[in-house]
């Protein structure tokens, strides 16, 4: 029996990326068992800050080699001057030796909601130092 993904670590400093609950990209490099999430899926990411969120998959995982990202999808994912080479630099930092031949798990999430309310967020101005 396949074992059920249920789970992403992200590296410190992307907890930010995700604590405001709009949905997120997270590529990565493809592991069979590790990155076959479904539509509707309530996941655990957990932050290396110390912090564990609960996060709703909004689409299957895409998978395709890396060098079949297009620059739109890296500029979904990294920001409007994200580059195809600057993304695969990124996954670099983490995965080191990945190429474009590699296969890539496209992931996309947000905090999970209750009542379309995310379960989880910032403090409201004036509450936190």
């Amino acid at each position: 029996m396949a074992k059920k993904a249920w789970r992403l670590i992200f590296a410190e400093g992307l907890l930010g990326n995700y604590i405001n609950g709009e949905a997120q990209w997270t590529f990565r490099k493809y592991s069979p068992g590790s990155h076959e999430f479904k539509k509707g899926q309530i996941i655990e990411g957990h932050f290396l800050e110390g912090v564990t969120l609960l996060l709703e998959v909004l689409v299957d995982t895409q998978i395709k080699f890396f060098s079949y990202i297009t620059a739109d999808e890296c500029r979904e994912w990294g920001g409007d001057n994200c580059s195809h080479p600057e993304m695969m630099t990124q996954m670099r930092k983490y995965n080191p030796g990945v190429t474009e031949n590699d296969m890539a798990a496209m992931i996309r999430v947000r905090l999970a909601r209750i009542k379309d309310r995310p379960i989880a967020g910032p403090l409201p101005v004036g509450l936190s130092k």
